[in-house]
């Protein structure tokens, strides 16, 4: 088929509907623009190969949409190339705004079949080296715009063509028709035979989890075991929180503490000893924790959300290109913990995240891609540096570095600030020992005008800095700026990504042709975020040609950095660039509340609620909560409403009053545990008079869901009514649980007046016996 024969393949489609939207008729419209409804719409969908050279053809693939109410006819469908580079860069953009440019020519032109109201086709060019004839040349390499345009007559449906003579007699116009038009635009590279210095390029995405993505792992997080019933099964229904239990000790409690005195008594049985705790009670207390999640299935589940692992994954798939640094939470090369199958392999949610670290250790030791190391949980280093979270920044990190050794990858550690860059986010991470930034290059701009574009590098104090650069950037994330101009820019399709990235590098090459300096592209998480399955395609094919252009070398952040930072002169970066959303110092005080009352816990119960909740706390550093600061603070509330449910699950029975009538004596109180787990405490007293003295305090072990009576010694040295105040403390003396008051009635004479009228009475009465005996031996005659 010689290259001039028709290549157009119909494809016959179904009527357009009303509210269809188009592609865009002539060129492409503003990002802000609607297309219309009611045009004749070219659209390119691809341009083979990527870069242009002497011995291939051109071959140009796309899809014509008659979206009017008339039918197309006698069209003839042209491509024009431009014949030589733009100078620029901005010059190879301005071809895509619609800039004219005298020097592009049709290379191309054939006529197509028609095509009726509504319907589309899709068409495929090839055009020969020949018919080309781009100019060999060392300085003629580079970008060329490209336009496919269509002409024709459009006529309404049922007219007769064949009338057409007749019509040019009368006034020479034919009221039925109307001329039709319809053009895109995109831009190839041309590059012949010749030798060139590589530009370096690295490309650089934050692999994080999304806010929503981590508060739906935060959903219904139990850091306690649920209750259990006699027969140790868990029961779905916990008990209330401080709910009254009956003062009279159950068949299920026990009695701790010094020997019972038979000198205490009361008005009731309350302070009567309670029994030991039944068989059926031992078997609750071990299987007390069944469906608890120990610290590493918290951490897993949280920091490493089963919700990302499929979208991060796919992320890791579609870059799995040379050049590629994927700089990412460490938290998910964790190994997953939690259900496991058969043979021992991670099950349910663990396969997902499993599979995540999988494909990211593959893509560190693959070759040409490397992956650089956030803080742990993507910690917001910036925040907590304004908060005063300088150690929380630190430990962010090292675990970080301990999750990459522990998986046995290399990677570098990176400061790459969420949001507007500032000086304090540096500061932060310097402090925890890290050198490396990734900074937008647009915030650290040249102060001089320049005629090329220099290296992305540069210095900032004691930090190294990457710079992106903004405008390859844009391409990448699919987005045109409009030249000289902050306007709105043009939404780029597919097809020209990848076409306007090779050409933007392309004419970025040839500003210094001898001088190759390094490139970064880079998306924000935001830009992360909303890329979708078609989003991943185009941008896995733009990476792609990237590694396959002859004038770029994919390289790594790491090796930019190794580069040297041009000097000159750039923009100050601010201070303090504090955004909406970030966490702050009150919050920061509130977790370190909540940690403390679950270390406290930690040794009451036995739990390892320490590691749990800092464990769980990791995650709310996460700079991903700028985007939901409501839902971030939810899920701490809701952490320390579980710590705090753990007082009134430990409570001291109320007691009637209690009778003291001895200078030393025993005091009864009787403890319960609602809590599905024993409970260590220490029982202290405090007597609100002196009369009363506690010497000393009682450690004992409340069972779970069970109660027990502390014998507490005390000494009385007086008499009255006394108050006691009853406290449960930590072994390590904080007070938890719920503390009670104990009404008390000293006497402490009493016994000893008691004693005194015995010993007086016995007196007494040896007294007058004694006398009664002198008596009747005085009567009694002496023998005779």
């Amino acid at each position: 088929m010689s290259a001039r024969s028709p290549r157009i393949a119909a494809l016959s489609v179904a009527a357009l509907a009303a509210g269809l939207a188009l592609p865009v008729a002539a060129g492409p419209a503003l990002a802000d623009d609607e297309p219309e409804l009611t045009t004749l719409a070219l659209e390119i969908t691809e341009l083979a190969p990527a870069v242009l050279t002497p011995d291939e053809p051109l071959v140009v693939s796309g899809t014509l949409t008659n979206g009017t109410t008339v039918d197309l006819i006698d069209a003839e469908i042209e491509v024009i190339l431009q014949r030589f580079a733009p100078v620029s860069r901005t010059g190879a953009h301005q071809w895509l705004f619609g800039v004219e440019d005298s020097f592009a020519q049709p290379v191309f032109t054939e006529e197509i079949s028609d095509l009726p109201a509504g319907e589309a086709q899709e068409f495929t060019l090839e055009i020969a080296p020949e018919e080309l004839d781009l100019p060999v040349s060392m300085a003629l390499w580079g970008p060329r715009g490209l336009e496919v345009a269509v002409d024709g007559d459009g006529v309404e449906d049922g007219a007769d063509r064949d009338d057409e003579e007749d019509s040019e007699n009368d006034a020479g116009n034919d009221p039925e028709e109307s001329a039709l038009r319809a053009s895109d635009r995109s831009v190839t590279v041309w590059f012949p035979d010749i030798a060139v210095e590589p530009t370096p390029v690295a490309v650089a995405v934050p692999l994080v989890p999304l806010a929503s993505e981590r508060a739906e792992a935060s959903e219904g997080l139990d850091l306690l075991p649920p209750p259990v019933d006699e027969d140790g099964n868990a029961d779905d229904e916990p008990a209330a929180d401080g709910e009254a239990a009956d003062p009279t000790p159950t068949p299920t409690g026990t009695t701790a503490g010094a020997e019972e005195d038979p000198t205490t008594g009361g008005d009731s049985a309350d302070g009567a000893p309670a029994e030991d705790p039944t068989p059926d009670q031992q078997d609750s207390d071990e299987t007390g924790e069944a469906g608890s999640m120990d610290a590493a299935q918290i951490e897993s589940r949280l920091s490493s959300p089963a919700a990302a692992a499929g979208r991060l994954t796919a992320l890791v798939e579609a870059l799995s290109h040379p050049g590629v640094t994927l700089a990412t939470d460490p938290a998910l090369l964790a190994p997953a913990h939690g259900t496991t199958s058969e043979d021992g392999a991670p099950a349910g949610p663990g396969a997902a995240t499993e599979e995540l670290a999988a494909a990211l250790h593959a893509h560190a030791t693959g070759g040409a891609r490397s992956l650089a190391l956030l803080p742990w949980a993507d910690a917001d280093v910036a925040a907590l540096s304004r908060a005063g979270g300088a150690d929380l920044t630190a430990q962010a990190y090292e675990r970080g570095w301990d999750a990459a050794e522990s998986a046995g990858i290399s990677a570098l550690p990176l400061i790459w600030p969420a949001g507007e860059a500032d000086t304090t986010a540096l500061q932060g991470g310097a402090g925890a020992g890290v050198s490396a930034a990734l900074l937008p290059g647009e915030e650290l701009a040249p102060t001089e005008m320049l005629t090329y574009t220099p290296t992305g590098r540069a210095d900032i104090g004691e930090v190294e800095a990457v710079l992106s650069d903004p405008v390859a950037s844009d391409i990448l994330n699919g987005f045109l700026r409009q030249p000289g101009q902050n306007g709105p820019g043009i939404e780029l399709s597919a097809i020209n990504v990848r076409q306007m990235l090779l050409s933007d590098l392309a004419a970025l090459a040839r500003e210094r042709p001898t001088d190759p300096r390094g490139v970064l592209l880079a998306l924000d998480r935001d830009e992360v975020a909303a890329l979708d399955a078609e989003d991943l395609e185009t941008l896995s094919r733009a990476v792609a040609a990237l590694a396959e252009a002859p004038w770029i070398e994919p390289t790594s952040v790491a090796e930019l950095l190794a580069m040297p930072a041009p000097e000159l002169d750039r923009a100050d970066l601010p201070a303090d660039a504090a955004e909406p959303g970030e966490l702050d110092a009150e919050f920061l005080a509130s977790l370190a509340s909540t940690r403390e009352q679950a270390d406290t816990w930690s040794s009451v119960l036995d739990l390892d609620l320490a590691e749990a909740m800092h464990a769980a706390h990791a995650p709310l550093l996460s700079s991903a909560w700028r985007e939901d600061p409501e839902t971030r603070h939810d899920v701490a509330t809701d952490l320390d409403s579980q710590i705090g449910s753990l007082d009134g699950g430990l409570t001291v029975l109320e007691s009637s009053t209690l009778n003291v009538v001895s200078t030393s004596a025993v005091m009864p109180v009787n403890l319960s545990n609602s809590l599905p787990v024993p409970a260590h405490v220490v029982v202290e007293l405090d007597p609100s008079d002196q009369r009363l003295q506690v010497d000393e305090t009682v450690e004992l072990s409340v069972p779970a869901q069970g109660q027990i009576t502390a014998q507490v010694p005390v000494r009385a040295v007086g008499s009255g009514d006394v108050t006691l105040n009853v406290h449960l403390l930590s072994p390590a003396g904080v007070p938890v649980g719920v503390e009670q008051e104990m009404a008390v009635r000293v006497r402490a004479d009493w016994e000893t007046v008691g004693t005194a009228v015995i010993a007086g009475v016995l007196a007494v009465m040896l007294v007058i016996g004694l006398v009664r005996t002198v008596r009747r031996g005085r009567r009694m005659e002496p023998a005779s």
